[in-house]
């Protein structure tokens, strides 16, 4: 089938482009450093002072990494920096399988989890730049169920109640009043976390959205019921973990006419140059995948672990599947929540082509202006009311965090825009500096990432 087929949305054009930006007092993103960046890129690892970062720097960046593994907060790390489209940082730590003391591969396979969702995003506003389709759509448009949307509006004991008192949160849920929406949600709220579904709130109390076993992203997306939602569209941030993303992905399989998978593959993946980043992964590659761990008692043991993946190699089940067969990863579907399995060397080529404003090795993948509008801060200060003064300085663009202003030298530029995986990966672009940054772990540690982001701006 043609992906670049016309559909009733072909009117969509590069204006609808140009419409993602808003006005400079949202937030947008920082004017990048002048100095020209290459659009070609290569693993041959450059004098860090040729482009401008002082030595001191990458070596307090390595002490910063591992000093967490010597303290056993990470049981290893892959950890890539890009600066001015060459490699000045490309370094492993630690053990990908500490009881057997197996050093971390620098082609270790990472679970990206929400770290995926920055791709997701990619592909909608391709399909955008295609007229395939406009974030303003409505998501009722493709997903006919979400016309039924409707707010639940709780008691106000409810958000004084503990997360942990689920059998309190549910009966005072049960006591809400309905509400029909103010605006219609559309892919841009989802893109946004500002739709009110799937994000912890009432509605997921009342009617909770959690993925049954699907072996397609048609079976996931046709599981979804009437959506309750916890607050009117736009009107707050909540983080939404899995179902206004993988929804995402279910709208590019349908505006495509392909496949997601295939069209993410084809459109992203392919001509990035990341060719070990996929939705299946062979069965053969299981000795490089990193598992979830966290250390305990003395010793290292399986960590926060959605997946089940580290239970499943510990207990070799693994074996049962003939070797080269493709599995899906999550929950049997290619999730656009966090269904990518990836590496450090392929993540830092995705930021570098941001880096680029949508160019990488003499292929385009977006135009600079989706790139900019993309890390534009789209919500005003609700990221930050959000996190209660933990994201202070921070907003959210199209699929990803955006640091609006920076505290100054040791502490994020301003301008930087990327996002983090539930297992700890962490990987960002850094305009102002002119840094494309990968941080692989499979364990949380965000002020590692923190740190490294300040020791690059100092």
């Amino acid at each position: 089938m043609n992906r670049y087929r016309l559909n009733r949305r072909a009117f969509v054009s590069a204006a609808a482009v140009m419409s993602l930006t808003l006005p400079a007092t949202i937030g947008v993103a920082q004017t990048p450093d002048s100095r020209p960046i290459s659009d070609t890129f290569n693993w041959t690892l450059v004098d860090a002072e040729s482009v401008g970062t002082d030595t001191s720097v990458l070596e307090d960046v390595r002490t910063a990494v591992q000093k967490r593994v010597d303290e056993n907060a990470l049981a290893g790390a892959v950890v890539s920096i890009g600066r001015h489209g060459k490699l000045i940082f490309d370094e492993t730590f630690g053990y990908i399988a500490p009881l057997q003391q197996v050093p971390m591969p620098a082609d270790a396979l990472f679970t990206m989890m929400s770290s995926s969702k920055v791709v997701t995003a990619v592909a909608i506003l391709t399909l955008q730049e295609q007229g395939l389709l406009s974030i303003d759509d409505l998501v009722s448009d493709y997903v006919p169920v979400f016309a039924e949307a409707q707010v639940a509006v709780p008691p106000a004991e409810f958000n004084k109640v503990s997360l942990l008192n689920s059998e309190k949160r549910k009966e005072l849920a049960e006591q809400s009043v309905f509400e029909p929406l103010n605006t219609p949600i559309t892919i841009k709220h989802l893109l946004t976390h500002t739709a009110g579904w799937g994000t912890g709130g009432v509605g997921d109390v009342l009617t909770p959205e959690v993925p049954k076993l699907a072996s397609t992203l048609a079976e996931r997306i046709s599981q979804i019921t009437p959506p309750i939602l916890s607050f009117q569209p736009g009107t707050k941030w909540a983080y939404s973990p899995v179902a206004g993303f993988d929804v995402l992905l279910g709208i590019v399989q349908i505006a495509s006419g392909q496949l997601a998978h295939e069209y993410v593959q084809q459109c992203i993946l392919d001509p990035t140059g990341m060719a070990e980043t996929t939705y299946t992964w062979p069965t053969s590659e299981s000795a490089r995948l990193v598992p979830p761990l966290t250390y305990s008692g003395g010793k290292w043991q399986t960590g926060f672990d959605l997946l089940g993946l580290a239970r499943t190699m510990q207990a070799g089940e693994m074996a049962a599947t003939p070797v080269g067969e493709e599995v899906f990863f999550n929950w049997g579907y290619p999730s656009g929540s966090g269904g990518l399995v990836s590496t450090s060397h392929d993540f830092l080529l995705f930021h570098q082509m941001l880096l680029n404003g949508g160019t990488i090795n003499g292929h385009r993948i977006m135009q600079p202006e989706t790139v900019v509008a993309m890390s534009t801060n789209h919500v005003g200060s609700l990221f930050e009311e959000a996190y209660e003064g933990m994201a202070q300085g921070q907003g959210f663009g199209l699929g990803v965090r955006v640091f609006v202003e920076s505290g100054g030298p040791g502490t994020p530029a301003a301008g930087i825009f990327g996002w983090d995986g539930a297992y700890g990966t962490d990987t960002w672009t850094d305009p102002q500096n002119g840094y494309a940054v990968t941080v692989m772990v499979q364990q949380t540690v965000p002020d590692l990432v923190y740190e490294i982001r300040g020791l690059l701006n100092r």
